[in-house]
């Protein structure tokens, strides 16, 4: 398991009050789901906040200045677009006190803005919910049967239906699977096409990369996490033949839920995840997962005291902690990446 530290990041460069803008923006996009999204606590003075974390514990404390007031990267950009083309960030990357929570863009931004000179712009296409044996998946993914069921194919609804009964039967939806995969897709084209709308001053860009923090919602059902290994490979092969990226490198962060206590179909997704840089020759050395389950702090919300209500295991309890530290594995994994072999 790879134990993950805040020790490498303590010294940041600091920001440059302007990146080299000769240079193309190096766009690294963020996909997943509602943990990618933010389900961090930022501010309160108590364990399990991002407050907290930096101010008492001294954790990542390069996210404050020397007044402990929040700093921010003046030389990397953060976007987060959801839905039909909804921005719902646009920014230069810091923490912001206007919103309660905060994901992984947050250290891994500030490891590549210490990796490059060149400007930086991390692009989040990520919304809650999403599986990838049906909303996010790819074009060209066939339907199957599982057990007494029909999962639907690649532009197929509905979900599933019994195996004896004809689809076309059935009433119609608007919902197809694939379909969240196709937005994400159209939200990331219009994003680059109008990238100095985006990173001010900027006229070219280069998408050097994917973090990728998906599977919670594949876990639930069997089916899917049965195929979640199909899934994954054709999701980030598909992905990069769509934008035309083949040598984006990929890190993918696994699901930690329950941490060395997974078991059942969490446990399926995570060696399926896990299996990702080692078991296709072309992923090899430009895929790299990373194990996260260190990172598990239970279920419990920010001021936990003993209510049931205040239980959140699916996203990790808010802890903000598991949403710096997940930013920090993904973040060495692209540097590792990039780096290329020793």
């Amino acid at each position: 398991m790879l134990l993950v530290t805040d020790a490498c990041t303590r010294q940041f460069r600091p920001s440059r009050n302007e990146a080299d803008m000769s240079q193309p923006v190096k766009v690294f996009l963020m996909l997943g789901e509602s943990n990618m999204v933010g389900t961090g606590q930022t501010n309160g003075d108590m364990e399990g906040t991002l407050e907290y974390t930096v101010l008492n514990k001294h954790r990542f404390t390069h996210l404050v200045d020397m007044n402990k007031k929040w700093q921010t990267r003046s030389d990397v950009r953060y976007v987060a677009v959801k839905g039909e083309m909804t921005i719902e960030r646009n920014e230069w990357l810091g923490v912001d006190n206007r919103y309660k929570y905060f994901g992984p863009e947050l250290q891994l931004g500030y490891i590549l803005g210490a990796l490059y000179d060149e400007p930086v712009l991390l692009l989040k296409a990520a919304a809650g919910h999403h599986t990838l044996g049906a909303d996010l998946l790819p074009p060209g993914s066939p339907g199957y049967n599982f057990g007494e069921w029909s999962y639907a194919g690649y532009e197929e609804s509905p979900r599933r239906w019994p195996s004896d009964i004809d689809p076309s039967s059935l009433s119609s939806t608007t919902w197809y699977a694939g379909n969240a995969y196709d937005t994400t897709l159209r939200n990331i084209k219009s994003i680059v096409s109008k990238i100095g709308d985006y990173y001010p001053g900027a006229t070219k860009y280069q998408i050097e990369g994917m973090a990728i923090w998906q599977g919670d919602s594949d876990r639930r059902d069997l089916s899917y996490s049965t195929m979640y290994q199909r899934n994954l490979r054709n999701f980030i092969a598909t992905l990069r033949a769509d934008l035309r990226i083949p040598n984006a490198k990929v890190a993918i962060a696994t699901i930690g839920q329950l941490g060395d206590g997974m078991r059942g179909n969490g446990l399926q997704v995570l060696e399926s995840q896990m299996s990702m840089g080692s078991m296709y020759e072309d992923f090899q050395g430009n895929v790299l997962p990373v194990d996260i389950r260190s990172s598990w702090r239970g279920p419990y919300l920010p001021g936990y005291n003993g209510d049931s209500s205040m239980v959140d295991a699916v996203h990790y309890g808010n802890n903000a902690e598991t949403m710096m530290e997940v930013g920090n594995a993904l973040g060495l994994a692209m540097v590792k990446l990039m780096n290329g072999p020793p």
